[in-house]
């Protein structure tokens, strides 16, 4: 079985905690919570998803057990000169 087909991992693209209450163990009841959902529903694994300046999320993923195994970059090209 292979573990990276996409129903096989659950993704969290964002999980986030206000500055003022960090540090009381929400985050950390947040993840317990999607950890069991993954349990639950079968997954084999969560894969979070955090932008490469969020470096205080990634000390606390790694505390908390997560492991980083790459670095994204994201590529655009715009088309018709249009903004972002």
């Amino acid at each position: 079985m292979n573990p990276f087909i996409q129903n096989q991992v659950l993704i969290s693209w964002l999980l986030a905690v206000l500055p003022q209450t960090q540090g009381k163990g929400i985050g950390k009841t947040l993840l317990e919570g999607l950890e069991q959902e993954a349990e639950k529903r079968g997954y084999n694994f969560i894969r979070l998803n955090s932008a490469d300046h969020r470096t205080g999320a990634h000390a606390f993923y790694e505390r908390v057990g997560y492991t980083c195994d790459k670095m994204q970059k994201r590529f655009i090209k715009l088309i018709k000169g249009e903004d972002l």
